[in-house]
């Protein structure tokens, strides 16, 4: 079987992101698929459940520094029941999106699924923003990408995000575990992520009480 796509030029990174344009392309991405008939969801390979019971009864797991709080992170995910919106890409981060100075594209469908748009966001949000910029650079960011989603899809929330930041970095975070194995090497990352999440979460948040509700 051959699976014949449109040939996109191979593009250098973008220096600029443009986070109003993404968020309008990402949301115009969530409001069409909704029109289109016959998309066949496809299983997640990364469920957190089935990860998670295989890493806590990993020997070397006991023994890592940041276990409890890897712990608390599957719990506040697990306990997330989030409406079933619209169908997601499932992997939507810096390494399925092609963008230069005009055009933003998104490849590799392999993980679509219906689920809630802000884990498609969640996962866009913690890749493409630097999490080394000011606070003050990293809100702006936020804010234009919110402006320019909810120009084709009105479903954004603040607090949504928050919780689905979380989610997927606690399946990042296993998943790197499970399949990488526990070592200096890996734990650094984790611990690494576990902070940037963190930090970018508690800018999220400090937008969820400025706008009130989460909206």
């Amino acid at each position: 079987m051959y699976n014949i796509q449109t040939y996109i030029p191979n593009y250098k990174k973008a220096t600029h992101i443009d986070f109003y344009n993404l968020g309008k392309v990402i949301s115009l991405f969530h409001s069409e698929t909704q029109r289109i008939q016959g998309i066949i969801e496809q299983v997640d390979r990364f469920s957190l459940g089935s990860m998670w019971e295989s890493l806590k009864y990993d020997s070397d797991f006991a023994q890592v520094n940041f276990r409890r709080q890897l712990e608390v992170m599957v719990e506040k995910s697990i306990g997330c029941q989030h409406e079933n919106n619209c169908f997601i890409h499932g992997d939507l981060a810096t390494w399925n999106i092609i963008t230069n100075d005009k055009n933003i594209y998104i490849i590799d469908f392999g993980e679509v699924r219906r689920e809630n748009n802000h884990f498609d966001i969640s996962a866009l949000i913690s890749s493409f923003i630097n999490i080394e910029e000011s606070e003050e650079k990293i809100t702006t960011s936020l804010t234009n990408f919110r402006e320019g989603y909810i120009e084709n899809f009105a479903q954004f929330d603040w607090i949504l995000l928050s919780e689905n930041l979380n989610i997927w970095s606690t399946r990042g975070v296993i998943a790197l575990l499970v399949h990488n194995g526990i070592d200096s090497r890996t734990c650094k990352m984790v611990n690494k992520i576990i902070e940037d999440q963190a930090r970018l979460n508690n800018i999220i948040r400090r937008l969820a009480a400025k706008y009130q509700g989460g909206k």
